[in-house]
């Protein structure tokens, strides 16, 4: 809801739901307001806070927790800057466990061309459990992440992306470290306003220490992705076309 030229508030609610065979199912509720102000044509700020419930399906009780983000970016010439924190929840895709999940992140976009956009992004990750217990799950992680995303409009009508990520993380407890690498080629062509196709090829690769044997051995995981995809946007509902974003690792299911 714009109150003004200058201050926007929305509201929003999410449901999800965890549901696997033979075990339990867990449902999550998310409420968020949020205020965006726009101090100037090329400069504004957003904060967004709310609570968070969740419901255990194994009678052991329910959660209350809190999730809030804020974003500050300013536009100049040829170049935007952004800065941003979030603090969420993580259920672990619902396996059992919550832990609290923070990012501080920054980004530069720069517009090397009318047709030609290049974008640098960091961000830094911690992850800490709430309950003590066993397990990957029950210790704290951290993530460090660059990323590089590249776009090119070759007509009005169809736009190609690339983009590289790169993620280390750190177990405290197993001082273990991992790496996680992706690599993303895409086309995107507009048919109308309201139908485009996507065409995207993503390579990662996942790599982690194993101890067998009282040795260590590197082992990596490769995965090769070809997409296909149709997206309709409703003609007042103009949502930009994005590459998306890597996950962090395996076994982190937010």
């Amino acid at each position: 809801y714009r109150t003004s030229p200058r201050n926007t508030f929305n509201l929003e609610y999410e449901y999800r739901r965890f549901s696997y065979t033979r075990e339990i199912d867990t449902e999550i509720h998310t409420a968020t307001m949020g205020w965006r102000h726009e101090v100037s044509p090329t400069l504004f700020w957003e904060i967004s806070a709310g609570p968070l419930f969740i419901s255990w399906g194994d009678g052991n009780g329910d959660e209350t927790n809190w999730h809030a983000s804020a974003e500050i970016s300013k536009s100049f010439k040829r170049i935007d800057i952004g800065l941003g924190y979030t603090r969420d929840v993580s259920t672990y895709g619902g396996m059992g466990g919550t832990g609290i999940y923070q990012t501080w992140w920054g980004d530069i976009t720069s517009r090397i061309t009318p047709h030609f956009t290049a974008s640098l992004t960091g961000n830094y990750s911690r992850q800490k459990p709430i309950a003590e217990g066993e397990g990957d799950y029950y210790q704290k992680m951290h993530y460090y992440t660059v990323g590089l995303d590249l776009t090119y409009l070759f007509t009005p009508r169809l736009i190609g992306f690339s983009s590289y990520f790169y993620t280390h993380q750190y177990l405290e407890i197993t001082k273990e470290n991992l790496d996680y690498h992706q690599a993303m080629l895409a086309l995107s062509y507009s048919f109308t306003r309201w139908l485009s196709g996507h065409l995207q090829y993503i390579y990662s690769n996942f790599s982690y220490p194993l101890f067998y044997n009282a040795t260590e051995e590197d082992i990596s995981v490769y995965d090769n992705r070809v997409m296909l995809g149709l997206s309709l946007t409703w003609p007042w509902a103009k949502v930009p076309i994005r590459p998306p974003s890597p996950p962090l690792t395996q076994g982190v299911g937010r």
